[in-house]
């Protein structure tokens, strides 16, 4: 797209050595306040596709007499903002034509910290608090229940049950009381197990590490996050374990 500028052209500006391009206006394609048959010179600046003008020409017009592709744009500017503009506008077109560098991907290597203890930081925390309350309900409720059997003879407790429905009752009741006590005492074995630090007793894994030159502190660190992996994993089991047993108090 070509850009013109109207200006009164300063002397000397129209020697030989200055490509103009002249351009007359037909009757009819002027505005009003061009006369007709009045001649329009187009002086190229420093910069391309940039002229100066001597008068105000039509887009049309001026389309025609640069040969460009599409209606120009005209701009009209003082003398004083003239250099100012035609500046930054030399800095746009430098920046176009600039090549393109490709853009290279950078891959960055995370790198684990490197463990400065023997107790890592941990992320998570066992609910000791939970534990505690579901081990004492546990241990309550059994000796409950063993009283309340106690309270019936032997052959009351061997006598054969004389209908269906009451065997089917008796299913029922067992099937409740075999998971209260099977899974109370998995529980309880679970908490007397991390109460003794053994934090791996739900999950344990075990790096195996093929041969490698990586650095010892590397590997070291790659270790360590390994095993506070582990460790917050046993957690969340533990966690949720105690959380679901719960419901069968």
């Amino acid at each position: 797209m070509s850009t013109s500028v109207k200006r009164p052209l300063d002397k000397g500006e129209t020697d030989s050595n200055v490509p103009l391009k002249t351009s007359r206006l037909e009757d009819g394609e002027n505005d009003d306040h061009s006369d007709a048959g009045s001649t329009i010179d187009f002086v190229q600046s420093e910069h391309e596709d940039v002229f100066y003008a001597s008068s105000v020409p039509n887009p049309h017009e001026a389309r025609e007499a640069l040969d460009d592709d599409d209606d120009s744009v005209i701009i009209i500017l003082t003398k004083k903002a003239r250099e100012t503009f035609l500046s930054q506008f030399q800095r746009v077109r430098e920046t176009e034509q600039r090549p393109v560098e490709p853009v290279v991907p950078v891959v960055e290597r995370s790198v684990p910290t490197a463990p400065t203890a023997s107790g890592s930081p941990r992320t998570l925390t066992y609910n000791t608090d939970l534990a505690d309350y579901i081990k004492k309900e546990f241990d309550n409720t059994c000796e409950t229940l063993n009283k309340l059997q106690r309270k019936f003879p032997e052959n009351v407790l061997q006598k054969n049950l004389e209908s269906a429905d009451e065997f089917a009752e008796f299913r029922d009741v067992r099937k409740i009381l075999t998971d209260f006590y099977v899974g109370g005492s998995k529980v309880a074995n679970m908490i007397a197990k991390v109460a003794s630090s053994e934090n791996d007793y739900l999950l344990k894994v075990r790096s195996n590490l093929v041969p490698n030159k990586l650095d010892t502190e590397y590997i070291s660190a790659i270790e360590d996050e390994l095993q506070r992996t582990v460790y917050n994993l046993n957690v969340k089991l533990f966690n949720e374990t105690l959380i679901k047993y719960k419901e069968l108090l």
